[in-house]
């Protein structure tokens, strides 16, 4: 239970790189704090990829476990009528080298706003390991053809953990998994695109 590394910041986020252009994203800002239970997460980031690429695999529940080393699973559990999906994140979590480890589950409603570049999910209230809790990714075009993804979200732990070094090893494994979200979010846009590229390239 001990301070553990959470990998659901792109999930709906929100998996290293294995494209040539493993630094083309931007990280312009990263806002990690909380108040007893309670966590409160922002960043933009720049990716080099096209707003609609990314929004095709943020939407991709599949996807998920591909964004953080720490998703096991991600499956789709119910279709609401208003279109929100339900789903549920298996994470297995672990920090000081492995010597404390925990699994976690985390469901939530994820749906697309009509705008059709932002994405919220609402966590599934009284859950064994969040009591609360919300995301919401927001896309933005750039004129160079890159997206300026922002991140918020705010969430409400179901156990406590140690006063002291607790908060602190959270918000480092948080930050951490940032940066290794975004870099293998820009990875997977650049993998969808590579057979669509080579059929293009194949058509007479």
């Amino acid at each position: 239970m001990h301070g553990l590394r959470f990998g659901f910041l792109f999930a709906g986020l929100v998996a290293l790189l294995w494209a040539a252009n493993a630094t083309a994203y931007s990280l312009e800002a990263v806002e990690v704090e909380h108040n007893g239970d309670t966590y409160v997460i922002g960043f933009e980031v720049t990716l080099a990829a096209s707003a609609i690429e990314v929004g095709k695999v943020l939407a991709d529940y599949a996807m998920w476990p591909r964004l953080s080393d720490n998703i096991t699973a991600s499956q789709l559990l119910d279709t609401q009528p208003d279109g929100a999906q339900r789903i549920a994140v298996d994470f297995h979590a672990c920090v000081l080298a492995g010597l404390i480890c925990r699994s976690l589950r985390q469901l939530k409603d994820l749906e697309r706003l009509p705008d059709g570049r932002t994405f919220v999910s609402t966590f599934v209230p009284r859950q064994p390991d969040f009591t609360s809790g919300f995301e919401r990714w927001q896309l933005r075009p750039l004129p160079d053809g890159t997206t300026r993804l922002r991140y918020d979200s705010s969430f409400v732990l179901a156990f406590r953990l140690p006063p002291l070094i607790g908060p602190w090893l959270m918000k480092r494994e948080l930050r951490r998994e940032i940066l290794a979200s975004a870099v293998k979010l820009e990875q997977l846009v650049a993998e969808r695109q590579r057979p669509a590229e080579s059929r293009s390239k194949t058509t007479p």
